[in-house]
């Protein structure tokens, strides 16, 4: 029962950590988002629209796009050095917990 609990705690814990991880860089990506949300606004594309690629584009909408793509990479390096240091990050520390977890009790208790 107690391995159980044990494990159901280990996935909650997972769920929680991605969650934040998800929010985190779904804030780390808003600003980047909302310049190419404009862009598809003010050249009047489709909401589905995923990249500029109409040909006969004015020169500016490629710069404007390629900002867009250095400033989003740039967003996201940031944020998963956060978050998926080789230590003192979020989810490391979880992995740690959750291997710790396996090699001390789980493994052990199945043997």
């Amino acid at each position: 029962m107690a391995m159980a609990q044990a494990m159901q705690q280990l996935e909650d814990e997972s769920k929680a950590v991605m969650q934040q991880y998800q929010a985190a860089l779904a804030q780390a990506m808003g600003p980047t988002n909302a310049r190419w949300v404009a862009l598809k606004k003010k050249r009047g594309y489709e909401p589905e629209v995923t990249w500029p690629g109409e040909s006969g584009e004015p020169e500016w909408v490629y710069a404007e796009w390629a900002g867009i793509l250095r400033d989003r990479e740039s967003a996201y390096v940031a944020n998963c050095a956060q978050w998926w240091a080789a230590s003192g990050s979020p989810i490391r520390a979880h992995l740690k917990r959750y291997k710790d977890f396996l090699v001390l009790e789980r493994t052990p208790y199945y043997r």
